[in-house]
């Protein structure tokens, strides 16, 4: 998408985020996208682009944690194409997501997301009751962890332990919270617009691809209604906050 000249730049709209930025359910190639989408229908940073004429960049990514995001944010390779003039929108993630070696020994070479719902899926699965006479190996857990089952038995309920005992831990938050205020401070000092919202704490009860699609797609994403109204709402904050500026 072509953006609107200013100076001798282009505005870029950069989102940073989970898979509530990233769109999921909602790109080509998805069933909702493929069976449910209309003609206008779109992900929420794709409106938004549109409504501001705007470049548009999405580094959302399914799963992200803070930290990822964070880490994305500050990469240089990113960080550098950010200007002033941008618009900057980063979504934070669940506090309980947390990254994690791909795999659990010298050749891991980059960090996983696990959200909570895996922790949870795997907390359950290692129950003492569920897991006594089972052979690590042939153990069934969520897909992510299929390389991990041939790994250390005690590394993984490590990493599972802590997940349960820490990370709900109202430290992490404010650890979080702090980390994209020192971005924002950073980002602004750019000149960049800045907003930054949380998927615990924004957008509650928007409609989900589940609700729309009546549980025929059973995915707690946001259906393309949700993305409009996530579209506006961001919209009239920038346009009401350019106009306060504008007196």
């Amino acid at each position: 998408m072509k953006g609107k000249e200013i100076g001798n730049q282009l505005k870029t709209l950069h989102l940073f985020g989970d898979s509530f930025t990233y769109g999921t359910g909602c790109n080509m190639g998805d069933e909702y996208y493929e069976r449910w989408r209309n003609i206008g229908d779109a992900m929420w940073g794709e409106i938004l682009a549109h409504k501001l004429s705007a470049q548009y960049k999405n580094y959302g990514i399914q799963g992200a944690s803070n930290d990822y995001i964070f880490d994305s944010i500050i990469n240089p390779t990113i960080w550098d194409t950010i200007k002033k003039d941008d618009i900057v929108i980063i979504g934070k993630s669940f506090t309980a997501r947390f990254d994690i070696p791909d795999n659990l020994d010298e050749t891991s070479t980059r960090l996983d997301s696990i959200n909570t719902a895996e922790m949870t899926k795997l907390i359950d699965s290692l129950h003492p009751d569920k897991f006594k006479g089972k052979e690590w190996d042939k153990l069934e857990v969520n897909p992510m962890f299929k390389n991990y089952n041939h790994k250390r038995e005690q590394m993984l309920k490590t990493v599972v332990n802590w997940h349960h005992w820490f990370s709900w831990n109202d430290l992490y938050k404010k650890r979080h919270d702090l980390r994209f205020d020192y971005i924002e401070k950073m980002l602004v000092e750019k000149g960049c617009k800045v907003i930054i919202w949380g998927i615990e704490s924004d957008f509650g009860n928007l409609e989900t691809i589940a609700r729309h699609t009546k549980n025929q797609i059973a995915d707690g994403h946001w259906s393309f209604k949700a993305h409009r109204i996530v579209a506006n709402t961001f919209y009239e904050r920038i346009i009401g906050e350019r106009q306060q500026t504008a007196i």
